[in-house]
């Protein structure tokens, strides 16, 4: 995974709309000591953590790891075995999901087939009775932001997967919620689409000020649009922190390996010195950064695929290729080398001319020591 082009980008004020009165500014979330258990399933093992108001907080996981269960505690659909959830400071953890200013848009668009788009979306407010003329302009306003306006008037069936995307997102702004939830909202479209919406969503984010907690399995999707990102493993929290630290400074073999799929090495550090540690490799000794919690003895070594540049097998680390992808700007590379026993990926942007190596050539391998970071060696690890 090429890392992304937001990652400095970090938790700043929020940015109120006009659209949203000074009753419904706020948006702070404190999750404590959150477990959920189902029978003899732990679905939720004790989760800590708190949301600034109008930040975007992802949810990055696998299926099954708990992070579309803690959402669903977030609504109020579902109460927690143990723990607390706060909203600008007040428990609201048994407060019921209608009455929390709180919407959630789901996987898949579920609209009224039989109701045009403006229908759909004004549904919940004819249902809180809502003034038509209050009606009309909140409908409006909502269409607009999604920018589907002009097709207010269009039946739900008649819509791309894209477009009644859309329409969910309206029909959940249109109530001005403190915090908007999403499950996945983008799974179910193809990659053009998906791109256009992250773009949307990003806009959204700025403009409604709301604050927005993004579930997704998709390491792309969270790190473009996240201001901090959580990442869960079997119902805990391996990492939290903004995409950058995440990427470039992952905690643990599970997190490198998630968030862009790194390499992560066993080796020997034979010595820190300061910032540095020399470590043994493949029959090579090398200078890398020291981590903060590594010292001599068994370590592992974090490195990226783009970090690492292919050269004439003329010394040092040499490897040979066992498998090549072309992928437009850059080509992915699996290497078997001596003395590491699993194969390396590495990915080196490709030549329009071509000449890159080819299956069974003997490369030299390298990277600049900086790109390298060492963490604490793990039992049992895959």
């Amino acid at each position: 995974m090429t890392p992304p082009d937001r990652l400095s980008r970090r938790p700043g004020p929020r940015r109120t709309s006009s659209r949203r009165g000074p009753d419904e500014d706020g948006g702070a979330l404190g999750v404590a000591g959150i477990s959920q258990h189902f029978g003899k399933t732990v679905a939720l093992k004790r989760i800590d953590f708190e949301v600034a108001a109008g930040e975007f907080l992802g949810l990055l996981g696998p299926s099954g790891c708990g992070k579309s269960t803690l959402l669903r505690i977030l609504a109020g659909f579902d109460r927690p075995t143990t723990g607390t959830v706060t909203l600008d400071g007040a428990d609201v953890t048994s407060t019921p999901a209608e009455k929390r200013p709180v919407n959630m848009v789901f996987q898949r668009a579920t609209l009224f087939p039989h109701l045009d788009v403006f229908e759909n979306v004004a549904f919940g407010l004819r249902i809180s009775r809502v003034s038509k003329p209050e009606l009309s302009e909140r409908v409006g306003e909502a269409l607009e932001m999604v920018r589907l306006g002009h097709l207010a008037r269009r039946k739900a069936y008649e819509l791309s997967g894209g477009q009644m995307q859309r329409v969910a997102l309206a029909r959940a702004l249109v109530n001005r919620p403190r915090v908007l939830l999403l499950d996945e909202p983008l799974s179910a479209l193809d990659l053009k689409i998906r791109l256009e919406m992250e773009a949307e969503l990003r806009r959204l984010h700025a403009e409604t000020g709301a604050t927005f907690v993004y579930v997704t399995h998709d390491q792309g999707e969270a790190m473009s649009m996240s201001d901090r990102v959580a990442v869960f493993a079997d119902g805990e929290i391996a990492q939290l922190g903004t995409p950058n630290e995440v990427y470039a400074a992952p905690d643990s073999s599970y997190v490198a390996r998630f968030v862009g799929d790194a390499n992560v090495i066993p080796v020997e550090v034979r010595s820190v010195v300061g910032a540095a540690a020399r470590v043994a490799l493949a029959g090579e000794e090398l200078e890398v950064p020291a981590g903060a919690t590594v010292a001599a003895g068994p370590a592992q070594l974090v490195l990226r695929a783009e970090s690492i540049d292919l050269t004439s097998p003329n010394g040092g680390l040499r490897g040979r290729v066992l498998d090549r992808a072309f992928r437009g700007v850059r080509c992915s590379y699996l290497l078997d080398v001596e003395g590491i026993e699993r194969p390396l990926r590495a990915e080196v942007p490709s030549s329009p001319s071509g000449g890159e190596p080819e299956v069974g050539a003997e490369v030299g391998l390298g990277w600049a020591p900086s790109a390298a970071r060492l963490i604490p060696a793990e039992a049992n690890d895959e």
